[in-house]
C-alpha cells in the first residue's frame, strides 16, 4: 500500500494555438467596419450641416458634431458634457438629446413622427432623408418643407408692340 502513495506520475502537455490569427482578423475587420460607419455617418451629418449653414467637415469631428446638433436643435452645445457624469448625467443627456432632435426636425419642417422615428430611433435613415430632401433649415423653428415645383408656364413669343395692327381691307 505504501508503494502506491509514493508513485510519481509524469504528464506531458502539447498545446497548439491558431486563435491569435483569428482574433487579429476579427479586430481588423471590426476596425474597418467602425471606420466605414464613421465616414458614412459623418458624410450625411456634413450634408445636413451645410443645409443649416454650418461647415461640412464638422460632421466628421467627434463631440463637435454633437455640439452642433444640439445647437441646431435649439439647445446649448455644452449638453454633451452631461455624458461625463455617471448615471444621472447620462439620463439628462438622453432627455436633452431627444428634445433637441424633436426641435431639429421641426426646424427642418418635419413632423414629430418623423423626428421620433427618423432622428431618434433610426437616426442614420433620418439624416439621409434630411441630407437629400428639399426641406430648408429655419433657425427660428419655422422650417419649410419645399413645396413641389409649379409647372412651368407655356412659352409665349413676345408680341411686337411697335407697329399697330392693320385693319382689314374693305371689299
Amino acid at each position: 500500500m505504501l508503494g502506491l502513495l509514493a508513485q510519481t506520475y509524469t504528464y506531458t502537455y502539447t498545446t497548439t494555438s491558431t486563435s491569435s490569427g483569428l482574433g487579429a482578423g476579427f479586430w481588423i475587420g471590426y476596425t474597418i467596419f467602425i471606420l466605414a460607419m464613421w465616414l458614412i455617418g459623418g458624410f450625411f451629418l456634413g450634408k445636413v450641416f451645410v443645409k443649416a449653414g454650418r461647415p461640412f467637415w464638422a460632421g466628421f469631428v467627434p463631440f463637435y458634431n454633437s455640439w452642433i446638433l444640439f445647437e441646431l436643435g435649439g439647445k446649448s452645445g455644452a449638453n454633451i458634457f452631461w455624458v461625463l457624469v455617471p448615471f444621472v448625467g447620462s439620463i439628462i443627456f438622453l432627455v436633452q438629446f431627444i428634445i433637441a432632435m424633436l426641435e431639429l426636425g421641426r426646424r427642418f419642417g418635419k413632423s414629430t413622427l418623423f423626428s421620433v422615428f427618423g432622428l431618434i430611433i433610426f437616426s442614420i435613415v433620418g439624416f439621409i432623408i434630411l441630407a437629400f430632401d428639399q426641406s430648408k433649415y429655419s433657425g427660428d423653428g419655422t422650417g419649410t418643407a419645399a413645396a413641389p415645383a409649379a409647372p412651368a408656364a407655356p412659352a409665349v413669343p413676345p408680341s411686337d408692340q411697335s407697329t399697330p395692327p392693320t385693319p382689314p381691307a374693305a371689299a
